[in-house]
């Protein structure tokens, strides 16, 4: 800095100020003297006015003094600005939350809940709509069992509720909120019925019985048991049968009275042996006579006397059952019956090594109901047709016209060689078979008859053709089918015999 004579201005101490430093650093050391130091620079700031050369020269001091003025102030200005924003951000948010909080809390919207109009919280979701208004008296399903007893009353189906149509999960209850004018409807839950396995189960096949009339009753097609779908409740355990899906097919009982065509034959049968006095000298008569004939035999008979039975077989006869103790069969029990006749071919088989399927029932007596239990035990019931009731004791003679006299092609003639007094049938049994054989019949065992009409039963299950009856039987008794059946049809023998059979059944045995 110069004086106004252009001379360069001295401090009082002798100091050069056109040094800025050393300007302020004489400031600095001559703090007091304030007036001398600040008249210089307002006349330097005069000249250098008048001076642009001196300004020039000047210029780097006053800009640097300038640079170092904000350096000092801007910290100050950035926590002013601060102070304010934050305020204004705090302002801002609470001003926003208040609006979100109204939008979707404070409000009131309107929703129609089952045809109601309430009023709600905005926001509210449907856990606390169903909890404030105790579930609208919508409830749980129940759990049934397979015939409809409830096993847990809140089992079920959950209550259900949809948001205009849309069904909502019981798990997105607290989850998802209502909005306005909504339409909502909230019912109860379906009752469900508990699970099952399915299992199978037999239908017993029936047993259709047409034999009114027939000489021979026969099983004509054993049938077949059908099959059942049964459901097992998963909880309960119960069982509940359901659809048949295999229909059982019923085996068929027939009667038959076979008349060979152009033939005259003729079948004598004997009762309620073997016996140690009468089946010999019969058996001698047949032999002597060439003729052969059918032994329906009594079990218990059987082992006590199986060398008569061997005979018989020995010969050519055909042997068959009687039951096994000469029971009235309409009389027993289902398991009574099998039992009986179960044992009478049992023991015969033991006596004589006979295996047959062919019975005649005592006194005749075998309704649809023992063909109904029994059907798979035998093939055969043989009734007769010519009765020579020598049961009665009439006389050798009487016994010999009743046979004669009854005789036709194809006849079953009904005699006995145990069970009482048989005298009479030994005397007037050759004079029958020459009466017969002049009359040019033929005699014949049942077998042979059947055969000579093609009649046969159906093969035994487990057989693989129909069993031969008698002495020549090649198959067993078998075990047949199983399951109970039921009988369709009228009585298993002729109506007559039965009747007279029964009166009589005191007095005699046959």
């Amino acid at each position: 800095m110069k004086n106004p004579d252009n001379t360069p201005f001295t401090d009082a101490n002798g100091s050069n100020n056109n040094n800025p430093q050393g300007a302020a650093d004489a400031n600095a050391t001559h703090t007091t003297d304030t007036t001398i130091v600040a008249a210089p620079m307002e006349s330097s700031a005069q000249a250098e006015a008048d001076d642009p050369a001196s300004a020039e020269t000047s210029a780097p001091t006053s800009a640097g003094a300038s640079a170092t003025a904000p350096t000092a102030t801007a910290p100050r200005r950035r926590w002013t600005k601060t102070l304010i924003a934050v305020p204004i951000l705090v302002v801002l948010l609470v001003a926003c939350g208040c609006a979100w909080a109204w939008q979707t809390r404070w409000r009131s919207i309107a929703v129609t809940v089952n045809g109601q109009r309430l009023e709600i919280s905005a926001g509210m979701t449907v856990q606390q709509l169903m909890s404030a208004n105790g579930d609208f008296n919508a409830r749980p399903g129940r759990l049934l069992a397979l015939d409809g007893t409830v096993l847990n009353d809140n089992g079920g189906d959950p209550a259900s509720f949809t948001i205009d149509n849309r069904q909502v999960s019981p798990a997105d209850w607290n989850s998802t909120r209502l909005p306005g004018d909504a339409t909502v409807a909230v019912a109860s839950g379906a009752d469900v019925t508990e699970g099952h396995s399915t299992e199978y189960e037999t239908v017993p096949r029936g047993v259709s019985v047409n034999v009114t009339g027939g000489v021979v009753q026969m099983v004509q097609s054993r049938g077949k048991d059908g099959k059942r779908e049964v459901w097992v409740g998963d909880v309960s355990g119960q069982r509940v049968e359901k659809d048949v899906v295999e229909q059982p097919e019923d085996a068929q009982v027939v009667g038959v009275s076979p008349h060979p065509e152009g033939r005259n034959v003729i079948a004598l049968t004997f009762d309620d042996g073997p016996s140690q006095q009468y089946t010999g000298p019969i058996l001698d008569i047949l032999k002597d006579k060439g003729v052969k004939a059918t032994f329906f035999d009594v079990g218990t008979y059987s082992l006590a006397y199986p060398d008569e039975e061997k005979r018989m077989m020995a010969e050519g006869h055909e042997v068959a059952s009687h039951s096994n103790t000469h029971a009235y069969l309409p009389g027993l029990s289902r398991d009574e019956l099998r039992s009986e006749l179960s044992a009478g071919l049992q023991n015969m088989q033991q006596a004589s090594g006979v295996n047959t399927r062919m019975i005649r029932a005592p006194y005749g007596a075998f309704t649809a109901d023992q063909w109904k239990d029994a059907y798979d035990l035998i093939d055969y019931n043989v009734i007769w047709s010519v009765d020579t009731k020598d049961w009665e004791l009439p006389g050798a003679q009487a016994i010999r016209s009743a046979a004669v006299s009854g005789a036709y092609n194809g006849a079953v003639i009904l005699m006995h060689d145990g069970g009482g007094n048989r005298d009479q049938d030994v005397a007037a049994l050759p004079g029958i078979i020459d009466d017969l054989k002049g009359q040019g019949y033929e005699f014949v065992t049942i077998s042979e008859l059947l055969q000579m009409v093609g009649a046969s039963a159906a093969p035994a299950e487990g057989d693989g053709a129909a069993s031969d009856s008698g002495a020549s039987a090649s198959d067993g008794a078998g075990d047949g089918a199983s399951g109970d059946g039921s009988a369709s049809s009228s009585a298993a023998s002729d109506s007559a015999t039965m009747a007279a059979a029964a009166s009589a059944a005191s007095a005699r045995q046959s």
